[in-house]
């Protein structure tokens, strides 16, 4: 996942007025979401089935707020999620950046909702 995370992280650094920025900074600048947030089932030391989407899937659904879920319409619901991911940090692991915590949004503990 790093390898991969890498090279979004090398295309970013290429984008003329964000030299002077780290990959995080870039990431919240540009609008986008790590490969890794993207992806979600790439974490070491899960079986096959835990990081499928039938185990995963209901996790991060439970995360979303009740408020979203109850959006009355699709793209309601795609513009509230937007904006809630917005807010939560994403810090993926790349070489040269540590975070002290997983970047995944199963593993975001209510502990973690004072940070946004």
């Amino acid at each position: 996942m790093q390898m991969l995370e890498g090279v979004q992280r090398t295309f970013t650094s290429c984008i003329g007025g964000l030299n002077d920025m780290n990959y995080w900074e870039r990431l919240v600048h540009l609008q986008l979401m790590s490969l890794q947030r993207r992806r979600e089932s790439s974490l070491r030391n899960q079986t096959l089935y835990d990081s499928s989407f039938a185990v995963r899937g209901p996790k991060l659904w439970n995360k979303v707020p009740a408020a979203i879920k109850a959006e009355k319409t699709f793209d309601g619901f795609k513009v509230s999620l937007s904006k809630f991911l917005a807010l939560i940090p994403d810090n993926p692991p790349v070489s040269d950046y540590t975070c002290s915590w997983s970047n995944s949004l199963v593993d975001f503990t209510s502990t973690r909702w004072s940070d946004i």
